[in-house]
């Protein structure tokens, strides 16, 4: 609206001050031209957050399906159990999620060029439990009931459903990392209920 200053997130990084425990959201001044369109200008503006504890308590209060994204990088595998995934957009189909920034999925992924999503029904909590830690050696998949997907990373049997994605970008986010797909190739499974995880534990919904 007319009047109203409008800004855009370039950063967010932890505070620089010493002992300060919030997080910092570094912000550039924008403008609207002709087209529409914001342009950024100016120096980095800091906005403090509320403190990082507030915020983990109540977004864990917010359900997260569980899935296990899979990569296979020449024969270097990986799983890891999420509860981040989004749907970013239909037209083109593209999906997002989130892990540490000190994951050894910033490593296999680019490498792999893309991942296998098993979205987990309920009742599979122990395969979320066993790729909770992501990082397992190659003995650890061994008996785990699993289809070669086309990007050549396994499926997992009795999921909700699959995705086959090819890796589009990836986007720092201060402690994490989003990951940017596209969705290639879809299956859904059979009916039932779904994984999701909430307040620290996992639930049938």
């Amino acid at each position: 609206s007319e009047g109203e200053q409008r800004f855009r997130v370039i950063k967010v990084a932890p505070s620089p001050l010493p002992g300060d425990s919030r997080v910092c959201a570094y912000l550039l001044p924008a403008s609207a031209n002709g087209d529409g369109n914001v342009e950024a200008h100016g120096e980095l503006a800091p906005v403090w957050t509320e403190p990082r504890h507030d915020m983990d308590v109540l977004l864990d209060s917010f359900p997260g399906g569980a899935c296990v994204v899979a990569v296979d990088a020449e024969g270097r595998r990986l799983g890891l159990t999420i509860d981040s995934l989004v749907s970013l957009a239909l037209e083109p189909p593209l999906i997002g999620f989130t892990v540490s920034s000190e994951s050894t999925m910033l490593d296999l992924l680019p490498d792999a060029g893309g991942c296998a999503i098993s979205i987990l029904a309920g009742g599979q909590q122990w395969l979320a439990d066993h790729f909770a830690e992501g990082a397992r050696p190659i003995a650890m998949w061994h008996g785990l009931a699993a289809e070669p997907g086309a990007v050549g990373a396994p499926l997992f049997v009795g999921a909700l459903g699959w995705l086959e994605c090819s890796l589009l970008d990836t986007v720092e986010l201060g402690s994490r990392t989003m990951f940017v797909c596209a969705v290639r190739r879809v299956e859904t499974g059979a009916e039932a209920p779904a994984l999701v995880r909430v307040r620290g534990a996992y639930e049938n919904v």
